[in-house]
C-alpha cells in the first residue's frame, strides 16, 4: 500500500503558464482573509469539533482541546498570527497519518479503491478551519453559479435540476442533446501545489493567505495506516488532503479555471434554453459536460481538458466517460464515440447519487 499512494503523491511537473480566473476577490475581502486571527475565530471552532474525533499523531483529542480551551485559546492565537505573519508551521503539521476507506461495492484488492483520509494534529485542524471559515464567505464572488460544491448558498439539488429541466426540455422540443459525465482520476490527490499557488494568487486573496498556504503544503511525510500498522514514511509532493477543512474550497478554486475556459470556448456549444446557454455543472469533481453538437464541440473540449490537465495535474479519464443523448444521428455518435474512445449506450447515468434516466416521463 505505501508504494501505491509513493507512486500517487509523488511530484509531477506540470506547464509554467499563468493561470487565469474571470473574477477576483475585491480589496475589502482580501483584507479581510488576511487580517489577524481572533480568540473569537479559535473559540468558535474548537466549540465547533466533535467530540471523540480520532486524533492526528500527537495524540492529542478534540475533547482536550474542548476541556482546555481558556487556557489553550492564548496560545494558538498567538503562534496562528506568527504564522500569517510569514513564521513557519510546526514541523508536527506537516505530517498525517493516512488512513484508507474502502469504496463501497469495490475490488478492496485494489489500492485505487481506497479513499485516503489525512489523520491531522487538531491544532492543524482548527488553524486551517479558520482559514476556510474565511474563504467560504468569500469564494462565492468568484466562484461562477455553474460551480455548486461547498459554495455557500448552494444546495447539491441545483445541479441535478439543471440535468432534468435540460431533458425535459429537449424532449419538448426534439432537440439535440449530449451529455457527458467526466471521471477525474484521483483528484483530490493528484493536484500540483505550484498550480495551487499560482490559482491563490490568481483568485486574489493576498499574500499572507498565499505565503501559509505556499507553507502548508510544502515538505509534507505521512504514513499509511492498514489495519492498525503503520507504513514506512513517504513524501507528499501533491495534492490536497482529505480530511483537511481547506481542501474543499481549495479544489473549488483549482478547478474554476476548467469551467471558466469551457464556458468561455465558443467552438464548445453548450445547450440552449431560451438565451440561457448551459455548458457545465460542476459539484466538486462531479462533472457534467453538456451540449447541442457533437463534432466541434467533442474534438475543442477534449484538447481543452488535455491542456487543463498539464497546467493543473487534475487528469481526466475519458476512457470512463460516460453518456447521455437525445436525438442524435446514428453519424454524430459515430463521431463522439471516435473522439472519446468509448460506447455511447446508456439509458440513464448516476449524478451525485441520482439515478438519471434518458427518457423523462
Amino acid at each position: 500500500m505505501a508504494s501505491f499512494y509513493e507512486k500517487l503523491y509523488e511530484g509531477k511537473d506540470t506547464l509554467e503558464q499563468k493561470v487565469y480566473l474571470q473574477k477576483n476577490i475585491d480589496d475589502q475581502s482580501q483584507i479581510e482573509l488576511n487580517n489577524k486571527i481572533s480568540n473569537l475565530e479559535v473559540e468558535k471552532v474548537i466549540d465547533s469539533l466533535k467530540v471523540n474525533s480520532a486524533p492526528g499523531p500527537d495524540s492529542l483529542t478534540t475533547n482536550f482541546y474542548k476541556n482546555f480551551k481558556g487556557e489553550i485559546t492564548p496560545n494558538l492565537v498567538t503562534l496562528f498570527n506568527v504564522i500569517m505573519e510569514g513564521g513557519k508551521v510546526p514541523d508536527s503539521w506537516k505530517y498525517s497519518e493516512i488512513i484508507t476507506i474502502p469504496k463501497p461495492n469495490k475490488d478492496d484488492t485494489d489500492p485505487n479503491n481506497y479513499r485516503p483520509i489525512s489523520l491531522s494534529n487538531v491544532d492543524y485542524k482548527i488553524f486551517t478551519k479558520i482559514l476556510s471559515n474565511r474563504i467560504k464567505e468569500k469564494i462565492p464572488k468568484i466562484i461562477y453559479e455553474d460551480q455548486y460544491g461547498f459554495i455557500k448558498n448552494r444546495k447539491i439539488a441545483d445541479p441535478i435540476r439543471n440535468i432534468l429541466n435540460t431533458l425535459n426540455h429537449t424532449t419538448a422540443n426534439s432537440s439535440k442533446l449530449l451529455i457527458l459525465k467526466l471521471d477525474f482520476h484521483k483528484a483530490f490527490d493528484s493536484i500540483n501545489h505550484k498550480y495551487l499557488s499560482k490559482i491563490c494568487e490568481a483568485s486574489g486573496m493576498g499574500e499572507k493567505i498565499c505565503n501559509v498556504l505556499k507553507e502548508i503544503y510544502s515538505g509534507n511525510k505521512a504514513v499509511i495506516n492498514v489495519n492498525g500498522i503503520n507504513s514506512r514514511q513517504i513524501n507528499i509532493k501533491r495534492g490536497t488532503k482529505q480530511g483537511c477543512p481547506l481542501s474543499p474550497s481549495l479544489f473549488a478554486l483549482a478547478i474554476e479555471p476548467l469551467a471558466n475556459l469551457i464556458g468561455q470556448d465558443q467552438t464548445i456549444k453548450g445547450y440552449k434554453v431560451g438565451k440561457e446557454e448551459i455548458k457545465i455543472n460542476l459539484y466538486v469533481d462531479d462533472t457534467m459536460i453538456i451540449l447541442s453538437e457533437v463534432k466541434e464541440s467533442l474534438s475543442s473540449l477534449v484538447k481543452l481538458i488535455k491542456e487543463f490537465w498539464e497546467i493543473s495535474g487534475l487528469e481526466i479519464n475519458l476512457g470512463k466517460t460516460e453518456f447521455l443523448h437525445k436525438n442524435l444521428s446514428l453519424k454524430e455518435l459515430g463521431i463522439a464515440q471516435n473522439i472519446i474512445g468509448v460506447k455511447l449506450g446508456k439509458k440513464s447515468l448516476k449524478y451525485l447519487g441520482i439515478e438519471i434516466p434518458k427518457k423523462i416521463k
